[in-house]
């Protein structure tokens, strides 16, 4: 946590959880801090769908783009049924992340229509800075849901600086060997250790640390280490009251114990206290964190807002963050506990991007960075290491360029074949498009955010490609020029992202009625398209070739909308919408 005193506090981000962004039609508070105690916002959005027709092998699709509809038409008989499956938003469970989360959970609704229900755009993107950081050897695995939490932070509106190039040194020797990597990863995995700790009923401090000391007979000193981070995340909840009213006075661990409630200064303080309680060598530090109410490129620190711990093993230190890993708040500042594993035993190459010591020793890197340098590298959740995600463009910087050439931004991301992404500018489902370049083998985050000014880009990832929940890995920000002309993309469903198409042409959500427009784009997989014009499908199939659909047609007076039957999906005899255009 922070320094000792009564601190004010600001929002959290999300990881992707979340980011600099504003709580859901609510604008970020402003206030600045004194002592504070950071928290961890996250975001992610969680999908829920079902099958649509009994006795047809087919799936439904949830895009990740847009939090909006998938759509499937099935033939019945010499009539074509249109089946929307919408996708509605649980505000409930929408939380912002980084120091809080946010998450969308889906229900599906199935009805009979003549045209395929629209979908949300749902995209960030990026702001051009340079940062090069050495590569990581360990990727983290990942655990469902992220947490962090930031204590307050100063909002600056001065101007984001951009175009610096930063180096993140690795630590001066590897600590993370395989070996350790192996056994951290054991005792994460370890459910024995789960149900021991949860059955426990100890009335006192000491009567925990004789109880750790028991269950670590025998066990190596990362297990022991687990077995204190992994009480304090289910016994310790954080004091949202005290956070956002300042009212925080310094605990003692035994007044933790007790009152079994705190801010990050209180994590910090009875986590040492187990440590050394168990034999192990720990201190708390206080520095800056990037948690609730950080804004990339206009954010800056005044006072140390943040504390976590170091513990040395095998004479190594190592990180830990038990207020991160313990829970984040939501979209109402509601705390939601949440295990994140990311935050124990971190890397040194990975902490610095949200933690920044005030004593630049406990950075723990072979050339520490400057605060200045801090502020720069790009905003990214614990999902981002845990999905082994990779910035191409922009490299390491927090924000984002808009090309008026292209009329718009882009974030190039390389991702792991099983991952799948999403992403959204704050404030604006509508203005992100997702497509994979399978030449590049990127992910392209395109965005044209409707109004100028300063944005907020998100990009959420999820793995398996179908069905599942997205997670908050990366916040840009974006200056937005004033624009005279503003084109939104075409709305896309969620068998497009899923089986990573690509529209080349024409990139605009509207074509005009009556006109030749070629439609060009990359399909994977597919067997052939077929087209409906003002919700009527056509009766002829295109074939595919290569993976390349292209066709002029000539613009109907309502909208285009292109489906697709799949290579492995011979058997059914239904298509897939993929994308849509309007027309004016």
């Amino acid at each position: 946590m922070v320094v000792e005193g009564t601190p004010t506090f600001q929002n959290e981000n999300i990881s992707i959880s979340p980011p600099p962004l504003p709580l859901m039609g609510r604008e970020r508070p402003k206030t600045s801090i004194s002592n504070h105690h950071s928290l961890l916002k996250k975001r992610s959005i969680t999908v829920d769908t079902k099958r649509l027709v009994e006795n047809e092998q087919h799936s439904i699709y949830f895009t990740p783009s847009r939090p909006s509809s998938a759509c499937r038409i099935i033939p019945n008989g010499n009539e074509y049924r249109h089946i929307t499956v919408s996708t509605q938003t649980d505000s409930k469970n929408d939380q912002q992340s980084l120091p809080s989360k946010r998450s969308i959970s889906t229900q599906t609704i199935v009805e009979d229509v003549r045209q395929p229900a629209s979908l949300e755009a749902y995209q960030p993107s990026i702001i051009n800075e340079t940062i090069v950081k050495r590569p990581h050897t360990h990727r983290r695995r990942r655990e469902k849901k992220k947490v962090e939490e930031t204590e307050q932070i100063v909002i600056d509106d001065s101007p984001s600086i951009t175009n610096q190039s930063i180096d993140v040194p690795a630590s001066n020797r590897d600590p993370f060997d395989p070996e350790f990597c192996r056994q951290r990863q054991a005792a994460i995995d370890n459910m024995d250790y789960r149900k021991i700790i949860i059955s426990w009923r100890a009335t006192s401090l000491t009567k925990v640390i004789n109880l750790i000391k028991n269950l670590s007979i025998g066990k190596n000193l990362i297990d022991r280490a687990w077995i204190v981070f992994y009480w304090v995340s289910q016994n310790i909840e954080y004091d949202v009251n005290s956070f956002f009213s300042g009212n925080i006075s310094h605990q003692s661990s035994d007044d933790v114990f007790r009152n079994k409630k705190g801010v990050c200064d209180a994590y910090g303080t009875i986590f040492k206290a187990l440590c050394d309680g168990v034999q192990l060598e720990c201190i708390k530090i206080s520095g800056y964190a990037k948690g609730y109410g950080y804004v990339p490129g206009k954010s800056t620190f005044t006072r140390t807002d943040h504390a976590w711990n170091v513990i040395k093993l095998d004479n190594q230190w190592y990180f830990i963050d038990s207020t991160w890993g313990a829970g984040h708040l939501d979209m109402y500042n509601q705390y939601q506990k949440k295990l994140d594993s990311h935050y124990f035993l971190t890397r040194p190459e990975h902490m610095i991007y949200k933690h920044f010591p005030e004593d630049s020793k406990w950075q723990l890197l072979s050339t520490p960075i400057s605060m200045q340098q801090f502020l720069l590298l790009p905003h990214v959740y614990s999902t981002f290491f845990d999905f082994q995600l990779e910035i191409i463009s922009p490299h390491n910087a927090n924000m984002v360029i808009f090309d008026t050439n292209r009329a718009l931004a882009e974030v190039l991301i390389r991702t792991p074949s099983d991952v799948c992404l999403s992403c959204s500018v704050s404030h604006d489902k509508t203005s992100g498009l997702v497509q994979y370049d399978i030449d590049r083998k990127l992910w392209q985050c395109l965005f044209r955010p409707g109004t100028s000014g300063y944005q907020t880009l998100i990009i959420y990832a999820r793995q398996g490609r179908s069905t599942g929940s997205y997670e908050g890995a990366i916040e840009f920000g974006l200056n937005m020029p004033d624009m005279i002309l503003f084109k939104k993309f075409p709305l896309t469903y969620g068998t497009f992202a899923n089986n990573r198409c690509q529209i080349f042409e024409p990139l605009v959500e509207k074509l005009k009625r009556g006109s030749k427009v070629i439609i060009h784009c990359r399909i994977p997989g597919a067997r052939c398209v077929c087209l409906s014009f003002d919700g009527a499908l056509s009766s002829q199939e295109h074939n595919v070739v290569n993976d390349i659909f292209k066709q002029q047609i000539t613009v109907p007076n309502r909208e285009v909308t292109v489906y697709v039957k799949f290579i492995n999906n011979q058997k059914s005899n239904s298509y897939d919408g993929l994308f849509k255009y309007k027309v004016e």
